[in-house]
């Protein structure tokens, strides 16, 4: 009878009957021994880039799994990883996913900028607001144009903190910069959040991300500023 073929331990003489329970033993106590291609490595940093390097390995959770796919499953259902699968990328933040997923890579720009003139399309009317507020439309609305929209209400130029009214732009811009208002005028409208923030286009992307449920409430506002925008004709005459 012909005798079964053993495996031994280099370090200890043991002998073991199939190769895996020689991995088994060598892995045990061994941080530094890699049981999927039976190699040793003289430190656990050496053994971390080989696992990153040849194997399908997650750093975050220190594990090797058996095949790309495998590991990319675990990003996907994972609720500690911050994984796109559809561009098999991790990012470091929840919001950094969610600005990801929310940026033209995966949205498709369809709002029109409503200056006149100008044909450039966004993915959401906070992409629009900075593209206005930073002053490189052709339209020439800027920062100041929207502010300037936002407050009048017909009658006099209002402020939208105290409601007090100003007969020129001037005078509610000095108003705004005084000690009695800080610099983020512009506060989310929903009584349980009341954040506040400096420019308009800052209140949008809140609103936008949904945390805090005001979505809905000014979509219409959002769609009227915007209205307004359109039927602007450049140059502006300010009231100064």
């Amino acid at each position: 009878m012909e005798s079964q073929p053993t495996y031994g331990c280099s370090k200890c003489d043991k002998l073991f009957p199939s190769r895996r329970d020689l991995k088994e033993h060598l892995a045990i106590g061994q941080s530094e021994y890699c049981q999927y291609c039976d190699q040793s490595f003289c430190d656990s940093e050496d053994l971390e880039y080989h696992s990153q390097m040849d194997h399908s390995y997650c750093a975050e959770c220190q594990r090797v799994f058996k095949s790309e796919f495998t590991l990319e499953e675990h990003y996907r259902q994972s609720a500690f990883h911050h994984y796109c699968a559809a561009c098999k990328k991790l990012f470091l933040s929840a919001n950094n996913l969610k600005n990801h997923l929310n940026s033209s890579i995966h949205l498709p720009k369809d709002v029109l900028c409503p200056g006149k003139g100008c044909r450039l399309t966004f993915v959401s009317r906070s992409a629009v607001l900075l593209h206005l507020e930073s002053g490189t439309c052709r339209c020439g609305i800027d920062r100041r144009t929207i502010d300037r929209l936002r407050a009048w209400n017909g009658v006099a130029y209002e402020c939208y903190l105290c409601h007090a009214g100003y007969r020129i732009l001037a005078a509610l811009n000095q108003h705004l910069g005084s000690p009695r208002h800080q610099e983020k005028v512009y506060v989310c409208p929903l009584n349980v959040c009341r954040v506040r923030f400096s420019t308009l286009s800052g209140l949008c992307q809140h609103i936008e991300s949904g945390r805090c449920g005001v979505a809905r409430f000014v979509r219409n506002t959002m769609d009227d500023l915007m209205g307004r925008m359109r039927l602007l004709r450049f140059p502006v005459p300010w009231p100064f």
